[in-house]
């Protein structure tokens, strides 16, 4: 399993390595402020029509909470 944050340019790049070494890849987001995935909904719809061996890999700390105001 690689993790690599590739562009949107990149990613039919990406699938070519993936299907000629036969690896696993997981996009990783980095939030909100990441030009190329700033979600997890936007990794998942890039790779949906990639090979099946393109995922995500989710840092959890894209999912920030709301600033709380008491």
């Amino acid at each position: 399993m690689m993790v690599c944050a590739p562009t949107h340019d990149d990613l039919p790049m990406v699938e070519r390595l993936v299907k000629e070494f036969d690896i696993r890849i997981a996009l990783h987001n980095h939030g909100p402020e990441d030009k190329n995935f700033p979600t997890v909904e936007s990794v998942l719809e890039a790779v949906r029509p990639l090979d099946r061996r393109c995922g995500l890999c989710m840092d959890v700390a894209t999912r920030r909470a709301p600033e709380r105001t008491w």
